[in-house]
């Protein structure tokens, strides 16, 4: 959920290709910023507005964020594609774990533990769920018999799971065994969903060990685009093909219940076909951030919003949260009409944007540029990644 800033002035159209792989990939913050578009959306207009009661045109618009939760497992995609990359890129390299460590650290936990003090300070969580948040266990919560107070919690607590294991597992293996693992965990995740799916729909959704297929995937792609294989045409036909079979399988198999997580067919392979769309869909978008279509996915807006998603994603809740106990949405909410919910959305909304811009600006840019300074190891070694 980091940023990469977008060069002043873009290439010209008729330039030759970049490579896919570049220390910056501006091209991923538009991917970041409709990620975490799409989860407020998904939030905040379709399951707010459950028991709204809308016209017909409203209703198809907030039925048009109903898929807005699959920003999270893009944004596992896009996790795993670059911190393996940045792994690979630096594996052989002393101070491999401590480099690693204390910047992801100055990068996650200052806007983590800040969120984390609001929950309590705003009640919102009890004192178990904080405690269990401190040492990144919020998504397994219920395992303690404690209820997941506050969402997004969860996704930082599998990223976190995953920053503690993969750098070892990236560094002890060769690229070719890291990718049959990768490949390994992708193809076995589905049917642990499976096996999970009678102990209720939470552990299979939010458990690190139920979601490590995104990761996985991601991490596979890092490793295909570093090898010989990946020329453009290739990695264009691989991609298309991705995304191609995954919406091709979802639409087969709709009717047995692929889309839907609270059936078994779903629970277990919906997440496996969305990374197959995610990781298409970001070959496809390297390939058009490198070549004469990089306009398309250098946009001025998802890139704001993909600098600032991670608070945007932490932070988002708590301005509509403020705004429902202003106006008593609570008792609003039977009776609302599609402008009452226009408002609600639009006011959250502009006061989420402003929170996470004023977080990114004052709390996590000075983390950054602190990690940005411990001392360079390799003059070679390309810079992280946001």
């Amino acid at each position: 959920m980091t940023a990469s800033p977008v060069p002043a002035v873009a290439p010209a159209l008729g330039a030759a290709p970049e490579p896919l792989l570049r220390p910056r990939m501006p091209e991923l913050d538009s991917l970041r910023g409709l990620a975490a578009l799409s989860v407020v959306a998904y939030h905040e207009l379709f399951q707010a507005c459950r028991a709204v009661p809308l016209g017909p045109a409203a209703r198809m618009l907030v039925s048009a964020t109903r898929a807005g939760w699959t920003g999270v497992d893009f944004f596992f995609v896009l996790s795993g594609f670059l911190i393996t990359g940045l792994l690979l890129d630096r594996r052989g390299e002393p101070g491999y774990y401590r480099r690693f460590y204390v910047r992801r650290a100055l990068r996650i936990l200052p806007a983590y533990y800040a969120t984390l003090g609001l929950v309590w300070i705003c009640g919102l969580g009890s004192g178990a769920f904080v405690a269990l948040g401190l040492v990144y266990l919020a998504n397994v919560a219920p395992v303690f018999g404690v209820w997941m107070a506050y969402g997004p919690l969860w996704t930082i607590s599998v990223e976190e799971h995953f920053y503690l294991l993969w750098p070892a597992v990236v560094r002890r293996l060769t690229p070719g065994r890291l990718a049959i693992l990768a490949a390994a965990i992708v193809a076995i995740e589905p049917f642990a969903r499976l096996a999970g799916f009678p102990f209720g729909a939470v552990p299979v959704q939010r458990y690190s060990w139920f979601v490590a297929d995104g990761l996985a995937g991601g991490a596979l792609v890092a490793v295909a685009l570093r090898t010989r294989w990946a020329s453009r045409g290739r990695v264009l036909g691989a991609a298309s093909g991705l995304v191609a079979a995954g919406l091709a399988l979802a639409a087969a198999f709709r009717g047995e219940g692929i889309a839907d997580r609270a059936r078994p067919l779903g629970a277990a392979f919906e997440h496996t076909l969305l990374t197959a769309i995610f990781a298409g869909a970001l070959g496809l978008a390297l390939l058009a951030g490198t070549g004469p279509l990089r306009g398309l996915v250098r946009g001025r807006v998802l890139a704001f919003y993909g600098r600032i998603s991670y608070g945007l994603y932490l932070l988002h809740p708590f301005p509509f949260l403020a705004y429902d106990a202003w106006v008593h949405w609570d008792r609003l909410a039977p009776h609302a009409t599609a402008a009452d919910l226009a408002v609600r959305f639009a006011a959250g909304f502009a006061a989420a944007t402003l929170l996470a811009a004023l977080s990114r600006r004052f709390l996590e840019e000075p983390f950054l540029r602190l990690g940005q300074r411990l001392p360079a190891v390799s003059p070679a070694a390309p810079p992280v990644p946001g």
